[in-house]
């Protein structure tokens, strides 16, 4: 499975902007175009969540498995943040500040895991991209608790930041994509799929190219707190993986959807994350954690770590669910 990955269209666009800006090539793709692609991706994750959900109905252990969700994306801010500070000798603002990425989930990462999926016919659940919206958020409260309200900086009030976190285009569309989703009905249905769906491998190489060329375009500020924070950024999603597959397990999910769940909690946000921070925590450094979670976990992840949490899960709950 790793070897199929590695040489899978996605990995080796990826590959192929990170090569690009290493070797110095001027290789751009611009933001309009890029914002465009991105948007169009997330609205068809939202769909194909809304139209699995709306075929497949809702599993009885929902409000289990979103309390899941919930309590790993509020917990783990905690614990990477408590790790941080004892190995690496980082001040509590700028260790809660990377912890709180980690707590995260990076929709980039999910796409991924969901294309790995759709080329192998691996069946999984729609309401895992409900499990991506309720990981989003909760991450921050225990981020901006930890660092201290003490830091100054702004006047906003948490209702302020988190209006604007919510009110982000990503969660919006996700959301609205999920909706319509769930609520369309016979040919519009289809119309939908042939529209968003069929062409979301195409659009994800794309994507993927610009996404290596971000890395490639990162500086590596972490080089100057030594080698524990990158084997942070490695080590610690692993660790989050293990125990979300190990709660899928007690919870009864199928390999796929422990698999998904554990990509959302080994995954670091650099998007949505960075934003509330910087309102939130103005004198914390945020581009600490925003660069090792582009530049190191990203990658990790959508080269290793996919195939990785997968074969973990069927190792530990049986074979997926092949269609």
């Amino acid at each position: 499975m790793l070897l199929d990955n590695l040489l899978s269209a996605p990995i080796l666009f990826f590959a192929l902007g990170l090569g690009a800006r290493m070797s110095g090539s001027p290789l751009h793709i611009p933001r309009a175009p890029a914002l465009l692609l991105s948007q169009v991706l997330l609205i068809a994750i939202g769909i194909k969540g809304g139209l699995s959900m709306a075929s497949h109905g809702l599993p009885a252990n929902l409000g289990w498995l979103l309390s899941c969700g919930l309590l790993f994306s509020l917990a783990t801010p905690w614990l990477g943040s408590r790790v941080l500070r004892y190995t690496s000798g980082l001040n509590t603002a700028d260790a809660a500040a990377i912890a709180t990425h980690y707590g995260s989930v990076s929709v980039v990462t999910f796409m991924a895991a969901l294309n790995y999926f759709h080329v192998r016919h691996i069946d999984y659940s729609g309401h895992m991209v409900a499990m991506l919206l309720v990981m989003e958020i909760p991450a921050l409260f225990t981020g901006i608790w930890l660092a201290g309200r003490g830091l100054g900086g702004t006047r906003r009030t948490w209702w302020h930041w988190l209006h604007d976190v919510l009110a982000n285009p990503s969660i919006v569309l996700l959301l609205g994509g999920l909706l319509i989703g769930l609520l369309a009905r016979g040919e519009s249905a289809g119309m939908l799929e042939q529209a968003f769906i069929a062409p979301f491998y195409g659009l994800l190489c794309l994507f993927l190219l610009d996404m290596g060329l971000q890395a490639g375009d990162s500086q590596p500020e972490w080089r100057l707190h030594g080698w524990v924070l990158p084997v942070f950024a490695i080590i610690f999603p692993l660790f989050c993986a293990v125990s979300a597959i190990l709660c899928g397990f007690l919870l009864g999910l199928s390999a796929s959807d422990a698999a998904l769940l554990a990509v959302l909690t080994a995954s670091a946000s650099y998007i949505v994350v960075p934003a509330g921070l910087r309102m939130a925590l103005p004198n914390a450094n945020v581009a600490l954690g925003t660069t090792l979670a582009l530049s190191v976990t990203f990658p990790f992840n959508i080269i290793v770590g996919i195939p990785l949490y997968f074969g973990f899960a069927q190792w530990v709950l049986g074979p997926g669910d092949f269609s």
